[in-house]
Formats: C-alpha cells, sequence, structure tokens
C-alpha cells in the first residue's frame, strides 16, 4: 500500500528543524555557556534525537503498522549509528581537516540526510509491519 502523500516534505520540513536545532544547539552552548564545540554539538545530537522518533513516527512517516517499542529500538540502534557516523565525520572535519566548528557541523548533518531518508522509509518506517 503506498504511503499517502506528503511524506518526503514533512521529511524536509523535519530535518528542516532538526537541521536548525543541531546547529542553534551546537552554536548557543558554546558561544553563550562556554561548552567545547565537541560536546557541544554530542548534545545537539542527543537533544535532537528525541524530538525525531515522535516527528517521524507520527508525522512523517504515518500509517506504520509496526509496533511502536521495536521501532522505536530500530530507531534507536539506527540512530546511535548515523550519529556515531555523523560525529566521526564532524571529527575529520573539524579537528584534521580544519573546518570551522558550525561548518563543519553542517556538512554532517547535510550528507546523512539523503541516506537517512531512504533508509527510514524503506525499512525503519516502512509500512508493512515485518
Amino acid at each position: 500500500m503506498p504511503r499517502p502523500s506528503g511524506a518526503p516534505l514533512r521529511y524536509l520540513a523535519l530535518s528542516g528543524l532538526s537541521f536548525v536545532s543541531n546547529l542553534g544547539i551546537t552554536a548557543c552552548l558554546h558561544e553563550a555557556f562556554g561548552v567545547s564545540p565537541e560536546l557541544a554539538f554530542a548534545v545537539a545530537l542527543v537533544t535532537v534525537f528525541v524530538a525525531n522518533f515522535a516527528g517521524m513516527r507520527w508525522w512523517v512517516f504515518r500509517g506504520t503498522a509496526r509496533p511502536v517499542v521495536r521501532q522505536l529500538l530500530g530507531f534507536g540502534v539506527s540512530s546511535l549509528s548515523f550519529r556515531g557516523l555523523e560525529y566521526c565525520g564532524y571529527l575529520l572535519l573539524f579537528r584534521i581537516a580544519g573546518v570551522p566548528y558550525l561548518a563543519a557541523a553542517a556538512a554532517t548533518i547535510g550528507i546523512s540526510f539523503a541516506v537517512k531518508y531512504v533508509v527510514y522509509n524503506s525499512w525503519l518506517f516502512s509500512r508493512g509491519s515485518a
């Protein structure tokens, strides 16, 4: 059964909000509170994770038949994997390549955007019950 129309646009909207939130939290923690850029970005990733599950489950990919607990566990594992890769990418750009911290965060988050949509749409939030 096809997904209700609008999922790509809702994903784009939620991702945009997540992107802005990630950068805003990172910048705020570092600039206003003196938190290191590395810790500020890590805190931003964790904070946005919590909001993203609810948004993905009940707004972006609505209509999924999977049990919420199993889906939350799958989201947790996939998010940890994505976030771990994003953090490694961030550190490579920031520490090794010398890219400014906000540009490194933006590039890292932007690259993972398309990959996550494919994974979430085709597997985690698919309309099947598997």
